[in-house]
């Protein structure tokens, strides 16, 4: 899994404001970037950054069923926290087709989100999963929901040897 970034990102355009930019300008997406330099960290990784990025620019998009999981998974946190809605659905899908072999993580990328359909579609394909497993990886009302859907679970059919 990439680290966050340790190279500084620099956002050459700021956020206009009315005292120095005309109203024209508040609704041009192309007007040139202006002289500032200020700093901002962020957590995410380079890599997730420029695929994020790659989907604000006027640009072909990233063809996503090339990119490893766990990137995936970072730029739909990233999109969400950053509201690229232009990213969003894209990464919905990708999610969608992890289920099979991600179905936790999509579990609870869906929960953190709201996101009811992808909740109960991930939900679905976790219940034949061993409940320690489920214990440690999800939080605890996350579990008790869990266990509610598949009480089988932890019922198992008592053996009475015969006499």
């Amino acid at each position: 899994m990439p680290t966050p970034a340790s190279t500084t990102q620099t956002i050459e355009q700021p956020l206009p404001n009315s005292s120095s930019s005309s109203s024209s300008q508040l609704h041009d997406n192309t007007s040139p970037p202006t002289q500032s330099s200020e700093i901002v960290h962020l957590s995410e990784s380079s890599t997730v950054l420029d695929l994020m990025f790659q989907y604000m620019y006027l640009q072909p998009q990233p063809d996503l069923r090339k990119v490893d999981f766990d990137i995936v998974k970072d730029l739909a946190e990233a999109v969400e926290k950053y509201w690229v809605y232009s990213a969003m659905g894209a990464l919905h899908v990708r999610m969608i087709e992890h289920i099979p072999s991600q179905p936790v993580e999509v579990l609870l990328y869906a929960i953190r989100h709201n996101y009811p359909e992808l909740i109960n579609e991930s939900a679905e394909a976790t219940l034949e999963f061993p409940p320690y497993p489920m214990l440690q990886r999800v939080p605890p009302e996350v579990f008790s929901a869990w266990v509610r859907l598949c009480p089988d679970v932890f019922f198992f059919p008592l053996h009475i040897p015969n006499k």
